[in-house]
């Protein structure tokens, strides 16, 4: 794979886990107000979200260890 092209991706996928993640924190001041539910459950778009930060966490590692791969 183009050494280029593998860095791309990673720096594609790390703004989208940046963006991924300040989103949720964003959600978790909003969710304190909502209820006063001991267990929060996620559902609908914050599950959503927390699933897709999971994943591209997931690929940013993969990316990266392809990328050290490559290097050597």
């Amino acid at each position: 794979m183009n050494e280029q092209l593998l860095q791309m991706a990673m720096i594609l996928v790390s703004v989208a886990l940046i963006g991924a993640t300040l989103l949720q924190a964003r959600g978790q001041g909003f969710r304190a107000y909502q209820g006063t539910s001991l267990t929060p459950t996620r559902r609908g778009l914050e599950k959503l979200l927390f699933q897709l930060t999971i994943g591209l966490a997931v690929l940013f590692v993969l990316l990266a260890a392809l990328n050290l791969a490559a290097a050597s």
